[in-house]
């Protein structure tokens, strides 16, 4: 009844909002000299229209218009899911700019490049800030009016998913790898249907980012038109988008079809073409709408199993397998494919059928490649061959055991960063060891270290704490360990990271006397995933602390300890040494007050001179890769432990620290691991 009751209000509450007519009448247009250049903005339904000088109130209006009735209540519409939205976008300051004609109309007004130009940047006072992320332009030219409609729908659409669903929802999270939204996207490159060569330009210049952030975009916008019914309206299909229909959509691509019925049908409703056309008066356009096959049964609750599901053709049969992924173009295409089988009877005769295939694809198409039974022999064959044929490019691991790791190349230095997550079969599969069943049911392999999650564990923070896991192992990704030592000692140790619940731990280790786990298996710390705190996306996203820095390092330095023990090995070393000069001189035991000169003040009496090392090794490297800076999380200050928070502060304070993760010839991490691991090195099972 409580329930009912909460969704009766909440329909009611939604009627009441999204009654068009009564909302027109309520637009009203106010003057703000403080974000100037935005001096003008209307605020319909939590959501902000901000205008520059140039635009008609008309038009701002209209948006406003349009926006409303991509509001409108509809049987299919979820009211908690509404109402969320909603307040998404009020608490999170979401906000459109609306400009004139586009950007080459103030470039010449102003004679200068729009990026060195006011109307290029967010709006600098207020909370109105990051939230955005491209602008609706007036049409006032005649040969461009008839494109108004499509105008004004896809940049508001791009603002409702790139920016508000991606807050709303994991799903829609592009920055995320392995995020719906960016598996549904590659699903559509993969099957040709998305084309994607007009935003090789982003690449180019290096943004990745920027790349990704514009395919997951627009695709979104050619899916939503496309289910809406506005295919025909808006010219789908096209150079870019080759479906046009939502038979097709629906057919060919599940992974939209599902992002689509289950987030988009819900919040959002299908705009009538006919009220669109009284808003917009265009000439030459048709106000035909397939709205055909509109409401289907569409079940949200199975969830897609992503690295089953996705991968299922990966795993049918053995010869499927020696053939996917084999579609690079031209030159590099027809080599690689004239030597796959070699290499497959080179990997089975001479490497035991563990041998990698790497390969660098040239600006100009030429191709080489080089084998190995390991990731180093092979990329220094690749290197080799590549330095003897003069070809420009980067060898990357396209091949492991017979299987493919990479699938998409560019002509540029880098190769594209692939979404998929593939399923191999390791000669060391934790998942088969019998005395893990039971306890465990999630595995993720990285380099041979292994993630592992309990039953209860949500995959998202498995795969999240893996993400961390391979950035702290591979900081640059670029798919091979920075220090394949420390990598292989945690493999051959059998080392984990067990993200679970305390009773989860309890019940393993008890189940695990006397079997080959109790004295096989590495664990030097654990994730907890309903106590520890979890930043989703990175710390700089999301703006809290990850415990995963902390616990997954401590897993990764077990390695620096053995590998290393003159610099940080557990018994004297210069890790000690640094330590001790930290807490103001040796003390074997936490004493009872630390020295006024102390910068290192570790209180936890239960913590052995060995642990209080290990803690301060992940300390100086959080304050090495500015993690604790106070602009990203308050981990750093307060602090009864530890106060130094960045490396230029580091190297001022702790000289043998910042000397000893700097000046010697280690390779450690210098980027903030995220969990947004982009090489596909990651294995689950």
């Amino acid at each position: 009844m409580k329930k009912l009751l909460l969704n009766f209000l909440l329909v009611t509450n939604l009627m009441g909002i999204s009654s068009i007519g009564a909302d027109e009448a309520n637009l009203k247009i106010y003057e703000d000299q403080q974000s100037d250049p935005f001096v003008r903005y209307i605020d319909v339904q939590n959501l902000r229209l901000y205008s520059l000088d140039e635009v008609s109130n008309k038009f701002l209006k209209n948006v406003a218009k349009t926006y409303l009735l991509m509001l409108k209540t509809n049987s299919q519409i979820d009211p908690e899911m509404r109402a969320e939205y909603l307040k998404i976008t009020k608490n999170n300051y979401v906000y459109q700019r609306i400009g004139l004609e586009g950007t080459d109309y103030y470039e010449k007004k102003f004679n200068t490049s729009f990026n060195n130009l006011p109307q290029s940047r967010i709006v600098e006072n207020g909370p109105f800030r990051e939230n955005i992320t491209d602008y609706i332009w007036e049409y006032r030219r005649e040969n461009i009016k008839s494109e108004q409609i499509t105008e004004v729908i896809e940049h508001l659409l791009h603002t409702i998913t790139n920016v508000a669903f991606s807050i709303q929802y994991s799903d829609w999270d592009w920055r995320n790898p392995s995020s719906m939204i960016n598996l549904a996207t590659q699903e559509a490159i993969d099957k040709g249907i998305f084309n994607v060569l007009g935003y090789k330009e982003i690449l180019d210049r290096g943004d990745e980012d920027g790349f990704n952030k514009a395919i997951t975009t627009e695709f979104a916008y050619w899916l939503i038109a496309v289910e809406w019914g506005l295919g025909d309206f808006i010219g789908i299909p096209n150079d870019e988008f080759r479906i046009g229909n939502r038979k097709e959509i629906s057919e060919k691509l599940p992974l939209g079809h599902r992002m689509y019925k289950c987030y988009v049908e819900k919040i959002l409703s299908p705009p009538d073409l006919k009220s669109l056309l009284s808003i917009f008066p265009t000439n030459g356009k048709t106000n035909n709408q397939d709205l055909t096959n509109k409401i289907e049964d569409y079940n949200c609750n199975q969830n897609i199993n992503l690295n089953q599901e996705i991968n299922l053709n990966i795993n049918e049969n053995n010869s499927l397998n020696q053939e996917i992924n084999l579609n690079i173009e031209g030159t590099c295409n027809r080599q690689i494919k004239g030597f796959w089988k070699d290499y497959l009877e080179l990997n089975k005769s001479e490497f035991n059928s563990r041998g990698y295939l790497f390969i660098v694809e040239g600006e100009d198409g030429r191709c080489e490649y080089g084998v190995g039974i390991n990731e180093n022999d092979a990329f220094i064959d690749c290197t080799k061959w590549k330095e003897e044929n003069n070809i420009i490019g980067k060898c990357m691991p396209y091949a492991k055991d017979g299987k493919v790791l990479l699938d998409k190349y560019s002509n540029n230095d880098e190769a594209k960063p692939t979404n998929n997550i593939f399923k191999s079969k390791e000669s060391k599969d934790l998942s088969s060891w019998e005395c893990m069943r039971g306890s465990f049911d999630k595995f993720v392999e990285v380099y041979g270290v292994y993630v592992v999650g309990s039953p209860g564990a949500p995959m998202n923070k498995v795969m999240h704490t893996a993400g961390v896991l391979a950035q702290y192992l591979d900081n640059d990704e670029n798919g091979l360990p920075d220090d394949p030592r420390v990598a292989s000692y945690l493999s051959n140790n059998n080392y984990i990271v067990p993200v679970w619940s305390v009773s989860d731990r309890e019940n393993f280790w008890e189940n695990a006397r006397g079997s080959y786990c109790e004295d096989n298996i590495g664990m030097a710390a654990s994730m907890y995933y309903d106590e520890d705190q979890w930043a989703i996306g990175g710390i700089q996203k999301t703006g809290q602390w990850d415990t995963n820095l902390e616990e997954v390092w401590h897993v990764v330095s077990a390695g620096w300890y053995e590998v290393y023990p003159k610099y940080f090995g557990n018994k004297e070393s210069m890790l000690h040494e640094a330590m001790d000069k930290a807490r103001g001189g040796k003390f074997v035991e936490v004493p009872s007050k630390y020295p006024k000169s102390a910068w290192y003040t570790y209180n936890d009496k239960g913590c052995s001179y060995e642990c209080q090392a290990h803690e301060y090794f992940y300390w100086i490297l959080m304050a090495n890769i500015n993690a604790l800076n106070l602009s990203y999380t308050d981990k750093c200050s307060p602090n009864d432990e530890w106060n130094i928070c960045n490396r230029f502060d580091l190297k001022k304070m702790d000289i043998l620290a910042y000397e000893l993760l700097n000046n010697y010839d280690f390779i450690f991490p210098t980027k903030i691991p995220n969990g947004e691991y982009k090489p596909n090195i990651i294995n689950v099972y």
